[in-house]
């Protein structure tokens, strides 16, 4: 399809596609406008990597901060956010509570908060939704101050913990002091002075060193297995395992070496290595206790408010002139959709084309789609009475001529309009086709030989008593039944009372022969024929009129019941003139091509009442 044939098809259907996108704006419309807005508040948090101290047992960062180390730090500080115990706290400072008055499950919380990154930075976005600006403020500053508080509570109970263990080694070990120096007074004072080589004072100061730092690695291994919690301290347990593995080695090879001195000897050297390593160990658990107690005082948060919340003046959602913009767009788009899809399953005939490739006949005009000129006033269905210079009669000027071009060669004084179904256009047409005819001079009688639904008696308002069906029972005579209308020229035969077999009547000789005596006294004899498809009173009509034209609605005719309507033609074998589109309303451009640009309309079917077409 080209461009134009897109725009015709959307004009055609420009009822469906209004009708479409004044749907979904006027849905759009009402939650945008109805729906409560929402605000959204942002705090900002700098996580700081540096906030812990060092152990001092073994000089490696181990406070919260340090644990959170790595690739994934900012994103476990996202997570940690969002835990219960940062979530419950701001619920609670904040007095937050549902509809039975119970405070706020931290889960309804979380749906309206989200804890965003921001990318290759140290920055944590708070970001809470509210209906209520100040309330979305006040949460994201609530939830951001809590954790501030809980990572350095965090931090600080990590120190308090150290410093009770090196507080608790320093009783043990100053009790093993006093121990070892009682112990070697008493055994000089009993043994007298002994005196050991150089050498044997120099194996047991390395001795002693070795103890020491042995003691250094057992007391951190205890601090770290007793606060593991996260697999960035593995590496640090197994250098200490290994490192304390090969002081054990080199303290064993030591102490086999004093084996072999005397027993007095080897009891003051034993003595005297206990002294130093206590002495020692004692010295450094004080000093570590001070530097401990100094991290605890100068302990931080891991994180810092960096942004606080404002409250914030305009609603995020509902975004107006965003929605108005979708609205418009996915209207136009779901009502050109609908048109497309409409039009795709669409059996009806659209177009002259259409109709030539399936009937195969040519094209004898086609007829607008009209309706009263001025409201409130009665349904024209004789436009061509009624309005003469109108367009709808030139419309009907037209097929009259390209009715006597099909025409040429034959009588073309016997002419049967019919169509496929009731309720296309067919006996309207008809009837502006007579009042053509007339007004051209051409003594001219319509026949109304619907005997089911007869209509054309209240369109020309004429009594109806006697008719065509008392001619054919051979109960009248036809000049007996012949009317006079308010159309000089133009006489009516009415179709008389409906008799029980009306294809029986129609088929009859009787009815050729009526049809021989008008053609002789008249120029034109039009009838207005029963539809072909579903009734078998129209086949006999067909084959003794000199021409069949054959009506087909706009939008209406389905193509299969033109099959078999031609079908029916051919079987009958009529003479086909051509067919009439009627009732056309596809956006202007096919009539525009007949008749000019301005356009009148066609009905067939007013609202309140009226015939058939």
């Amino acid at each position: 399809m080209e461009l134009r044939e897109y725009i015709g098809l959307l004009l055609k259907r420009k009822e469906l596609v209004i009708a479409s996108f004044l749907v979904v704006f006027f849905v759009v419309l009402v939650y945008t406008f109805v729906v409560p807005p929402v605000y959204e508040a942002t705090a900002k948090l700098l996580i700081s990597k540096d906030a812990g101290t060092l152990n001092p047992l073994v000089d490696k960062p181990t406070s919260m901060a340090s644990l959170l180390q790595g690739s994934n730090d900012i994103e476990t500080h996202v997570e940690l956010i969002k835990d219960r115990p940062v979530i419950s706290e701001a619920i609670k400072q904040l007095d937050l509570r549902d509809s039975k008055g119970e405070l706020l499950d931290p889960e309804d919380l979380l749906n309206s908060v989200r804890v965003v990154p921001l990318r290759d930075t140290d920055i944590i976005q708070i970001r809470v939704q509210n209906k209520v600006p100040r309330l979305a403020a006040d949460t994201a500053n609530t939830i951001s101050e809590r954790y501030v508080a809980w990572s350095q509570e965090m931090n600080q109970a990590e120190a308090r913990s150290v410093k009770q263990f090196i507080e608790e080694q320093i009783a043990v070990t100053k009790g093993s002091l006093t121990k070892v120096e009682e112990e070697l007074l008493k055994y000089r004072k009993k043994s007298g002075s002994v005196q050991l080589s150089s050498e044997m004072q120099v194996k047991i100061d390395k001795l002693a060193e070795l103890e020491i730092e042995r003691t250094k690695v057992t007391i951190a291994l205890r601090e770290f297995r007793a606060r593991l919690t996260s697999g960035a301290l593995g590496s640090d347990v197994t250098g200490l395992t290994e490192r304390k593995k090969a002081l054990d080695a080199a303290i064993a090879r030591y102490n086999s070496e004093l084996k072999d001195l005397p027993q007095k000897e080897l009891e003051v050297a034993r003595l005297m290595r206990d002294n130093k390593v206590a002495d020692a160990t004692y010295v450094m658990l004080l000093e570590k206790l001070n530097e401990v107690k100094i991290a605890e005082a100068m302990k931080t948060s891991s994180a810092k408010i960096v942004s606080p919340a404002v409250v914030p003046k305009d609603p995020i959602k509902p975004k107006k002139l965003l929605n108005l913009m979708m609205a418009v767009i996915i209207g136009l788009l779901m009502g050109a959709g609908a048109a497309f899809l409409t039009e795709y399953f669409d059996v009806s005939i659209r177009t002259s084309e259409e109709a030539k490739q399936i009937t195969g006949f040519p094209a004898l005009g086609v007829i607008p789609f009209v309706k009263s000129a001025k409201k409130n006033e009665p349904f024209e269905y004789l436009i061509a009475e009624k309005r003469p210079k109108s367009q709808v009669a030139e419309a009907f000027r037209t097929l009259d001529a390209d009715i006597k071009f099909a025409a040429a060669g034959s009588p073309g004084k016997v002419l049967l309009f019919t169509s496929s179904l009731p309720g296309e256009g067919k006996s309207s047409t008809v009837s502006n086709y007579a009042v053509i005819r007339a007004q051209s001079g051409k003594r001219t009688v319509l026949i109304d030989a619907d005997m089911r639904k007869p209509i054309l008696d209240k369109l020309f308002g004429v009594a109806s008593k006697k008719g065509l069906s008392d001619v054919l029972c051979g109960e009248q005579r036809v000049d007996d039944v012949i009317q006079k209308t308010s159309i000089t020229d133009l006489d009516f035969i009415a179709s008389g009372p409906i008799p029980p077999n009306p294809a029986i009547l129609l088929g009859s000789p009787q009815m050729k022969a009526i049809l021989n005596d008008l053609s002789d006294r008249y120029d034109s004899v039009l009838i207005d024929s029963p539809p072909l498809v579903g009734l078998p009173d129209a086949h006999h009509l067909c084959s003794i009129a000199d021409g069949v034209i054959f009506v087909i609605a706009y939008g209406r005719t389905d193509r299969n019941e033109v099959v078999d309507a031609k079908t029916i033609l051919e079987n009958a074998k009529a003479s086909v003139y051509g067919f009439v589109l009627t009732m056309f309303d596809g956006g202007g451009a096919v009539y525009k091509a007949y008749y000019g640009a301005k356009s009148y309309y066609y009905s067939s079917q007013p609202k309140e009442k009226g015939p058939e077409q």
